[in-house]
């Protein structure tokens, strides 16, 4: 999955500074940040941002995601949550007006490939945290509607079979 060949800069993109929440601020996922600066200038705050900010970690940014994922270009943006945790969740949030943009043959390829290195689970999660669909490393895809027992709480929880993880 790792794209190392060239630094990847945020020029461009502000999907994060709006499509997630941010607590400290308080900012709600899904709504631009007050001190998002506009025109792809950035943060406003930058250097000052809150430590949900300064931790929050982009796949694209990070060369972990391949190059066609750029959020602004494919409509999603791919982050990962607690690295050092077992079990690794990535998740996938639309960004506003592009909530389907996340569902082609490709993409589903890729989130199932991610989810398989890292022996985690990929989640499609809408601005209120929900997840709709999970991928887990076994290969096989969970949708809220099918099997809702995966997805306690109307999806504010995962909850992937143990089974589909590889052994530790």
């Amino acid at each position: 999955m790792s794209d190392s060949s060239a630094a990847r800069t945020c020029e461009g993109c502000d999907a994060c500074c709006t499509v997630m929440a941010v607590r400290e601020l308080p900012k709600a996922a899904g709504a631009p940040c007050s001190h998002l600066l506009g025109g792809s200038r950035g943060c406003g705050i930058w250097g000052e941002h809150p430590p949900s900010c300064q931790t929050f970690h982009c796949l694209w940014r990070h060369g972990e995601a391949p190059q066609q994922l750029f959020p602004p270009d494919c409509g999603f943006l791919l982050a990962a949550g607690e690295r050092g945790r077992w079990p690794v969740a990535v998740q996938v949030v639309s960004l506003p007006g592009r909530r389907h943009a996340w569902n082609t043959p490709e993409n589903r390829k890729v989130f199932s490939a991610l989810a398989a290195t890292w022996n985690g689970v990929v989640t499609i999660t809408d601005s209120d945290g929900r997840a709709s669909h999970a991928f887990a490393p076994s290969g096989r895809v969970y949708s809220r509607t099918l099997h809702p027992e995966v997805f306690p709480q109307g999806g504010a929880i995962v909850a992937v079979p143990r089974s589909d993880y590889a052994a530790a």
